[in-house]
């Protein structure tokens, strides 16, 4: 798998608010809004972003909502591509087929519980097997978990099939979560990253959907 922790700014362009997900711990699932982001703002946001940043290693994260919910994801894609940027989509695999439509560089694939688990907190069945399978069969797919307090055995399961499969795993825990001793121990394998806080690129910057800009 290519690398790009080299990446100095990190732009994260949340182009959809929709999702067919009702994770509790998400801070879109009261929103109700299938507001998206229009692509031609898009575009001109991504080109002034690669010219201010002229020179520099650009990465850029399209999440949502979940971006295969948009059967032109791969139209956000290709422009952020041609700029120049390393295009990764953070997804919960909804659509696979819209994903391998879309061809970013990487998938960082979310999910955080194991088994059935997973699909009931989720709200989807079979999301679970479904995410699982997208990252086994593509090699730039890594799984990305949030660390909470009524998921350490299930980081740890995923710790050990992304072990097993030579897949690496980025976690990173929510404010306030302790982490196991188990997951300690899984710290000393360089395939597993457990942050102890946001291992972001020296700058970042966060679009919405409606355009608002934040860091």
């Amino acid at each position: 798998m290519r690398k790009w922790g080299c990446a100095k700014v990190q732009i994260i362009a949340e182009i959809t608010y929709m999702c067919p997900c009702k994770c509790w711990f998400c801070p879109f699932r009261n929103y109700g809004s299938r507001e998206t982001m229009n692509i031609r703002f898009f575009a001109k946001a991504a080109r002034v972003f690669a010219e201010f940043f002229k020179g520099q290693v650009l990465k850029l994260i399209i999440s949502g909502g979940e971006p295969s919910v948009l059967p032109n994801l791969r139209q956000y894609v290709d422009y952020a591509k041609n700029l120049g940027y390393y295009v990764t989509i953070a997804t919960n695999v909804f659509k696979p087929e819209v994903l391998e439509e879309a061809k970013p560089h990487f998938y960082q694939v979310s999910i955080d519980y194991w088994g059935e688990k997973h699909d009931k907190i989720r709200g989807v069945q079979g999301l679970f097997s479904r995410a699982l399978k997208f990252v086994e069969e593509h090699e730039n797919a890594y799984i990305r978990s949030t660390i909470m307090n009524d998921n350490i055995e299930d980081i740890v399961k995923l710790a050990e099939w992304s072990i097993k499969h030579g897949k690496p795993l980025f976690a990173m825990p929510i404010k306030g979560c302790k982490i196991g001793l188990e997951l300690k121990k899984l710290r000393k394998n360089k395939a597993i990253l457990i942050a102890n806080h946001c291992p972001a690129g020296r700058k970042q910057l966060v679009i919405d959907p409606k355009g608002n800009i934040y860091q």
